[in-house]
């Protein structure tokens, strides 16, 4: 029926670490609170755009599905319902290329 999806940090209730070593903390702290501070998405929803993220900073972006009757999905592992990331300038970060043979190497800028 509908996902509920939220970015974690370092500074929220569940920190990032917390969430990643145990996982059921999620739920756990969230659904008493029916899920405050989630942000809602409808089923046929396939993306989330996240603007305004703080650079250098980690985050950690947890979504989970709800059915017609409020039940939700309470597993969240990183292969499943967890990506990790880290926030960076575009103009600070991306690829490195580097040619490197036996008699030189040079790596762009």
């Amino acid at each position: 029926m509908k996902y509920k999806y939220t970015l974690l940090t370092t500074s929220t209730p569940v920190t990032i670490d917390e969430a990643i070593y145990n996982p059921s903390a999620i739920a756990q702290y969230y659904a008493p609170i029916a899920w405050a501070g989630w942000d809602s998405t409808s089923s046929d929803t396939t993306f989330a755009r996240l603007l305004g993220l703080p650079p250098n900073t980690d985050q950690l972006f947890v979504v989970t599905a709800f059915d017609e009757a409020g039940d939700y999905d309470s597993t969240f592992t990183l292969t499943e319902n967890m990506l990790r990331l880290r926030v960076l300038v575009a103009a600070t970060s991306g690829p490195v290329i580097t040619m490197a043979s036996t008699n030189f190497s040079y790596t762009y800028t």
